[in-house]
């Protein structure tokens, strides 16, 4: 992660406690668990900046190490000001906390790589949170990992998600467009991603309709449509299939939702 990648997990951390907040939730004092940590655990920590009791980490392998942590620890300790200016902890007490706690167990995490389910059985989750993980997902597993998330998600349990819609190939080469993928026919596309990164090319309607389909609520949607990208789509040889889209939704490069578990 770059500098400037370390900034946008701290933004993305703030927005899901405020699209939490929105949604009358305080982590405070409760149990969470998130879906795909990676490398840095910056989101979690600022999540136990703001209360969290306890956080369980979760990836399909191991990432995250001693200095992960740490790099996580100095990127909170850099940008302590924007923490301070969105979520009103001073900057002396997230230093001060920050110079505190240096391992795992200090913050309350619990890191479970790859991840274990039935190990979540019983751990009384309050809400669960995701960054730029299910566009990784394939589509057809997405409705299976939303029913283990039912399963250890108490009733009335929220579930917030950020999405990247965009085209990730483009976030090393801003030659392209950031729906370039969506003028692959699906076996070339699979077979890219066979060779690279996974992203299964949903819009935000497809995850709309999965979340309601798996039997959530939606308290909370917002969606980014990039105008540049939307002016320039007429000039995207866009797959046949894509096409039934209407034009907002293809544009659509984040998308915003928290969820609840019926009670």
């Amino acid at each position: 992660m770059d500098r400037a990648e370390h900034r946008i997990a701290v933004e993305d951390g703030i927005k899901l406690v405020a699209m939490l907040r929105s949604c009358g939730f305080d982590v405070a004092g409760k149990i969470g668990l998130e879906i795909g940590t990676g490398w840095v655990p910056t989101i979690p920590i600022i999540l136990w900046l703001c209360g969290a009791e306890r956080l369980y980490l979760t990836d399909v392998a191991r990432y995250l190490d001693q200095q992960t942590l740490n790099l996580a620890r100095q990127n909170l300790r850099l940008h302590a000001d924007l923490v301070e200016h969105e979520l009103g902890i001073p900057r002396s007490v997230v230093e001060e906390k920050l110079s505190r706690a240096t391992a795992l167990s200090h913050f309350g995490f619990e890191y479970l790589a790859p991840i274990k389910w039935d190990a979540l059985s019983s751990a009384d989750i309050d809400y669960v949170i995701s960054r730029a993980v299910l566009e990784h997902i394939p589509s057809r597993d997405i409705p299976k990992i939303l029913v283990e998330i039912s399963h250890v998600l108490k009733p009335g349990g929220l579930l917030a998600n950020i999405i990247d819609n965009s085209d990730h190939f483009q976030h090393q080469d801003s030659s392209i467009s950031r729906l370039n993928f969506l003028q692959f026919s699906d076996t070339t596309w699979g077979l890219i991603c066979s060779l690279t990164d996974q992203q299964n090319r949903l819009r935000h309607s497809d995850y709309r309709k999965i979340f309601l389909s798996s039997g959530f609520q939606i308290l909370y949607e917002r969606r980014y449509v990039d105008p540049g990208t939307l002016s320039t789509l007429d000039q995207l040889k866009i797959q046949p299939k894509f096409r039934t889209y209407d034009r907002e939704d293809l544009a659509t490069l984040t998308s915003y939702f928290v969820l609840r578990k019926p009670a």
